[in-house]
C-alpha cells in the first residue's frame, strides 16, 4: 500500500493487510477438494447500526475440530450443528481482541457439518468515529469481525447471502454476482475467498473499461481521476504480463474516507478518497497513486500467498515489484529508481523478511522490493519473469526459491535467502 504524497498511512493499515494476507486462501484456483459454503442472511438497522443476522456454515468432510470467531459485541441468539458436535463458547484474544470464539468439538468428521451461528448487535466497536454503516457509505470486511470466520481466518469459502436493510440510495459493491432490489441486496458468490465485503457509498458512478469496473461518486476529482486512469492502465498491464484476471473484470471501488489503508480481495480493489467527504484534494504526484494501484491490482488480478510468516512477503514485497515496474512503465526509470531510493532509506532498519514474526511494513514494502530488483539485476528481468509472470506463480518461500535454484543455480538461491533472513542489511551491499 502506498500514498499520496503528504500523507501517511496509519498504523491500522498494516494490521489491515496482515489480516487480509491471513484470510486469502493459500492456492490462487479453487481446490478441487469440497470446500466451505456459508448462507449467510442478515437485516440491517442503519438508523440504530445494528445488525441481526444468521449463517449456516456448511463444512466439508473431515474438517475435524473448528473455532469460528466473532466481535464480542454480537449476542449469540443460537448455535446449532448437525454432526453431533459439541458447541463451546469462550472468550478471545486472537487474531484480533475483543471476539468470542465458537468452538465445535467431536463431531463426526466422515462427513459434512451444517453450523449454524444466529447472532446480532452493533455493527461497530463503541467509540468507532467512522461507521461502517451510514444513510451515506458502507464498508464492512473481516476487519471488523462481523462475519463468523475460522479463528485461523485460512478458510475459504463461498456464499450465497440475502442482506436486507440497506439504505435504498447506497450503491453498494461485492464480488460475486450481485441483485439488488431497494433495500434487499442478494449475492452468490462461487468464488472461494475469506470474506464477504460490502463497500459502498451513495451516488456512485460506474466506468467500464476491459477488464475493469471503476465506480466512484467524484468521477472528476482530480485525485480519483488519477486512480481511474490508472486502474485503466494496470489492467492493460496485468493483462500483457499474466493474462486475464483469474476473477474478472476487477470491481474497483473509491469509498469516501479520509484515513486508513487501500486493500484487496480476489478481484475487488476498494481505496479511500484519502480526505473526509468536501475535503480540499491532497497534495499529489504522479508516481504514488500509479504505484498504488498498481500494487493493489496484482493482490486482485491472480495469485495469493500461503499464510504462514514466511510468505507474507510474497504477498506483499511482490505486489510492490510490480507496482513499481508499473511506474517504470508509465513514467519513467527515472522516476522508478526515485522510489526505490526512497525505499532504500527506511530498508536498513525494517528487519529481516524470513523469521519467527510477521515482517515490519518497512520489510514488507520497502526492503523486499529492492531485494527482487537486486535479484532481477542479478539474474536478468527474463530469468526473475518466469518465476513470476506464470500461470501458477510460487506462492510459498520455499517454492519461491526452488524454482529460482532451478533456473539461476543454488548458490542465488541460497544467497537470496539469505538476504531475505539478514536483519542487518544495508542497501549497498545490494550491488555486491
Amino acid at each position: 500500500m502506498v500514498w499520496p504524497v503528504g500523507l501517511v498511512a496509519p498504523q491500522a493499515a498494516l494490521l489491515l493487510t496482515m489480516l487480509w494476507l491471513a484470510a486469502m486462501p493459500a492456492r490462487a484456483e479453487p481446490s478441487p477438494a469440497p470446500i466451505a459454503h456459508y448462507q449467510f442472511s442478515a437485516r440491517f438497522d442503519a438508523a440504530r447500526g445494528t445488525i441481526t443476522a444468521k449463517a449456516t456454515i456448511t463444512l466439508p468432510a473431515a474438517s475435524g475440530e473448528t473455532a469460528f470467531v466473532l466481535g464480542e459485541r454480537f449476542t449469540l441468539t443460537g448455535t446449532s450443528n448437525d454432526c453431533g458436535a459439541r458447541i463451546e463458547l469462550a472468550p478471545a484474544t486472537a487474531p484480533l481482541p475483543h471476539l468470542q470464539r465458537i468452538a465445535l468439538r467431536s463431531g463426526d468428521a466422515r462427513r459434512a457439518c451444517r453450523v449454524t451461528i444466529a447472532y446480532h448487535g452493533p455493527i461497530d466497536e463503541v467509540g468507532e468515529v467512522l461507521p461502517s454503516l451510514s444513510a451515506g457509505r458502507i464498508e464492512l470486511g473481516i476487519d471488523t469481525m462481523w462475519l463468523p470466520v475460522r479463528q485461523d481466518l485460512g478458510m475459504a469459502f463461498t456464499i450465497d447471502a440475502d442482506i436486507s436493510g440497506l439504505p435504498p440510495a447506497l450503491v453498494v459493491v461485492t464480488q460475486g454476482a450481485l441483485t439488488r432490489r431497494g433495500e434487499r441486496l442478494n449475492i452468490h458468490r462461487a468464488t472461494p475467498d475469506n470474506d464477504l465485503v460490502l463497500v459502498g457509498a451513495t451516488g456512485l458512478k460506474r466506468v467500464t473499461a476491459p477488464d475493469v469496473e471503476f465506480y466512484t461518486a467524484i468521477p472528476d476529482d482530480p485525485l480519483v481521476a488519477t486512480l481511474r486512469r490508472n486502474a485503466f492502465g494496470a489492467a492493460a498491464f496485468y493483462r500483457n504480463l499474466l493474462g486475464a484476471p483469474q476473477v474478472g473484470p476487477v470491481r474497483m471501488i473509491v469509498v469516501p474516507r479520509g484515513s486508513g489503508a487501500g486493500y484487496a480481495r480476489r478481484g475487488l480493489v476498494v481505496m479511500p478518497t484519502f480526505r473526509a467527504p468536501g475535503a480540499p484534494v491532497p497534495p499529489f504526484d504522479a508516481a504514488s497513486p500509479a504505484r498504488f494501484v498498481a500494487h493493489e491490482f496484482r493482490h486482485a488480478w491472480g495469485a495469493t500467498p500461503d499464510v504462514a510468516f514466511a510468505n507474507y512477503w510474497m504477498s506483499e514485497s511482490i505486489a510492490e515489484y510490480f507496482g513499481l515496474r508499473y511506474v517504470e512503465v508509465t513514467l519513467g526509470i527515472a522516476e522508478r529508481d526515485a522510489m526505490l531510493k526512497r525505499k532504500a532509506e527506511a530498508a536498513p532498519k525494517a528487519g529481516p523478511l524470513l523469521g519467527d514474526k510477521r515482517p515490519s511494513g518497512a520489510a514488507l514494502y520497502q526492503k523486499g522490493p529492492l531485494l527482487l530488483f537486486a535479484l532481477e539485476a542479478k539474474i536478468g528481468r527474463p530469468a526473475l519473469d518466469r518465476i513470476l509472470v506464470r500461470a501458477d506463480p510460487p506462492i510459498a518461500t520455499d517454492a519461491f526459491l526452488a524454482r529460482l535454484s532451478e533456473i539461476a543455480g543454488p548458490a542465488v538461491a541460497a544467497d537470496f535467502r539469505a538476504r531475505l533472513a539478514d536483519a542487518s542489511w544495508q542497501p549497498e551491499r545490494l550491488a555486491n
